[in-house]
């Protein structure tokens, strides 16, 4: 039997199927088909209510300078602009790119996760030890 699902739905819901369940011994009368709904969880995305969570991992420069990333909807990936300057665990709004139900669609929100790099060539670390003498040189100054 092939039953339609409706958009939006939870687990712990419940699906009333009429006429589809074992006709009643005295009666005779077809009774109704009850669905306990499960619905399982996603590798990428989380689910609160109709809105959709999901992080995204983004390089630390990308972070520090800004500039765009590609974040995975449900409806396919899309880029968006981030800010310079974004923290880890920042989190961004994607209104109407969540899970649609009878009342519309909820948003996603996109948590911002810095990926830090395991090994950093010569040059690389010569450049953040660089930027680090002049970060700790500007607290210096302003702590007087």
């Amino acid at each position: 039997m092939e039953v339609q699902i409706p958009a939006g739905v939870q687990s712990g819901q419940r699906l009333r199927v009429a006429g589809m369940g074992p006709r009643h011994p005295q009666t005779g009368r077809q009774g109704d088909l009850i669905l306990d709904l499960v619905v399982e969880d996603h590798p990428v995305f989380k689910r609160d209510g109709a809105d959709v969570l999901v992080d995204v991992h983004v390089p630390i420069t990308r972070a520090l300078l800004g500039g765009e990333v590609e974040v995975p909807t449900i409806d396919g990936d899309v880029v968006m602009t981030l800010p310079a300057g974004t923290r880890s665990g920042h989190q961004l709004l994607m209104r109407g790119r969540g899970v649609a139900t009878g009342r519309g669609r909820g948003d996603q929100i996109v948590t911002v996760v810095h990926q830090v790099p395991a090994r950093l060539s010569q040059r690389q670390r010569e450049l953040l030890e660089e930027f680090q003498r002049e970060e700790e040189g500007k607290r210096k100054g302003w702590w007087g």
